[in-house]
């Protein structure tokens, strides 16, 4: 009796054994799946920046001519983000450089974005500037409205601002004047 007691006892750890065994191999072929798509979405990931970021920097840095010179170039990081600007034999930090430069470059890149989205059927996005270039001194505004203006011509640029002087260097705008509108308040209990 204690023989099969012992003989049940081998066989159901036998069976756990059996049971733990396929459990982990379900759980490293599960890890392979895991690591092969991961893997697999980096590499994608990967060939999907480089083959934006080469025209996302050429084409902020064609409208960054306009505004800064021609000598100007920058540098993004893995996310398409600005890390630097070079201009005049000297390159800083994206967080180094002033306010308005910062605000500046971070148009021209929205601008070239617009621009590369349809660059194939020439409509681009639409992009919608809210009382930009706050911080950007007259004579760059003057040339950020050049830059605005080329891209004007592949897409639709709206701009929103009480300070409508601030962009008279874009050029062919169609300009719509929004007035204020005000509702008159009814009396109390109608």
């Amino acid at each position: 009796m204690a023989r099969r007691g012992i003989a049940g006892a081998i066989d159901e750890a036998a069976r756990l054994v059996e049971q733990l065994a396929n459990e982990h191999s379900r759980l490293e072929a599960k890890a392979e799946a895991a690591m092969l798509l991961h893997l697999t979405f980096e590499r994608h990931r990967a060939l999907a920046r480089e083959r934006y970021a080469a025209p996302l920097r050429q084409e902020v840095e064609r409208l960054g001519r306009l505004v800064f010179g021609e000598d100007v170039g920058i540098e993004l990081d893995d996310d398409l983000r600005i890390t630097s600007r070079h201009l005049d034999n000297k390159t800083i930090p994206f967080d180094q450089l002033s306010v308005g430069a910062q605000e500046q470059l971070g148009l021209l890149a929205r601008l070239a974005c617009a621009s590369l989205v349809g660059v194939d059927d020439n409509e681009g996005a639409p992009v919608i500037l809210d009382d930009a270039l706050g911080w950007t001194d007259p004579e760059r505004v003057e040339r950020m409205g050049a830059a605005i203006n080329a891209t004007g011509r592949q897409a639709q640029v709206i701009i929103l601002t009480c300070t409508p002087k601030r962009y008279a260097a874009v050029g062919n705008a169609t300009v719509v004047r929004l007035h204020n509108v005000t509702k008159e308040s009814a009396p109390a209990g109608e």
